[in-house]
């Protein structure tokens, strides 16, 4: 579920892109260069999935050894610092489609043919290499195959969501998705720094806060069913050590004195 979730929000916000992208050619005269937005488009895909699949196949080929601990506890930080951006970046949606606008003025500007089909590229390639620094941890953690079979319904719910919410006239109310959208980055952010502290703590490269806490293994083990759900969604382990514990605690501690904070200014 947190594949499919998480890749939604991607394929949603880069759909959205595209969306305010192409709508707004459209109106100052540029109905031409939506051409050159989907050569963009599909440039993007194809050079995501071969990234997607040289960085998966790197990892599957060092499988049991140290180098794939040191890579998924990279990937999982990486994964938890650009959730966390997320979150706490997050622009209201008028304020992205003006900055996007102003972007695309300065694109036409330069006269050169591949200007928009660079800007498209790049937005939609960042989006994309997100997704697969999500995918690698999580199809460490449960079965590979599920995980990309949700991703893919992800992104198809997510382009098609986001397509129809700015096309038929924004009946819904967008901030409320991403606030509750944020809300889960966050839970995930946490759990992707869990699972990031237990890796580089097998490696050794933590050498505190290595006590377990508590052990729930008898109730509900990591290495059940449930147990690798609820790892992948929210970082959960049956021995947790004290520093993914305090770290745990700590950040979900900190964002929400940020959004106090935010909310009272």
């Amino acid at each position: 579920m947190a594949a499919f979730l998480m890749l939604f929000r991607e394929a949603f916000e880069a759909s959205m892109l595209c969306s305010i992208l192409a709508t707004y050619l459209i109106l100052i005269g540029q109905r031409d260069r939506i051409r050159n937005v989907w050569t963009g488009i599909f440039a993007a895909i194809i050079a995501s999935l071969i990234a997607g699949v040289a960085i998966y196949s790197t990892v599957q080929n060092y499988e049991g050894t140290s180098l794939e601990l040191q890579i998924e506890g990279i990937s999982y930080l990486l994964a938890f610092g650009i959730l966390t951006y997320m979150a706490t970046s997050m622009q209201k949606n008028e304020n992205l489609k003006e900055g996007l606008e102003s972007r695309i003025d300065s694109a036409i500007k330069t006269g050169s043919k591949f200007a928009i089909t660079g800007f498209t590229f790049l937005t939609v390639f960042r989006e994309g290499l997100e997704m697969v620094v999500f995918m690698i941890p999580l199809t460490s953690i449960t079965n590979p195959i599920l995980n990309i079979v949700l991703g893919v319904l992800g992104i198809i719910a997510g382009s098609v969501t986001g397509y129809l919410i700015y096309a038929l006239g924004k009946k819904i109310n967008v901030k409320y998705f991403f606030n509750l959208s944020t809300f889960l980055l966050v839970i995930f952010a946490a759990g992707f720094l869990v699972s990031g502290i237990g890796e580089f703590q097998q490696l050794g490269w933590l050498s505190f806060g290595n006590e377990t806490l508590w052990d729930t293994s008898s109730i509900l083990s990591s290495d059940s069913a449930a147990g690798h759900l609820l790892h992948a969604l929210v970082g959960y382990t049956d021995k947790p050590t004290s520093l993914q514990v305090i770290g745990y605690v700590v950040y979900l501690a900190l964002i929400g004195i940020l959004a106090i904070a935010r909310k009272r200014s």
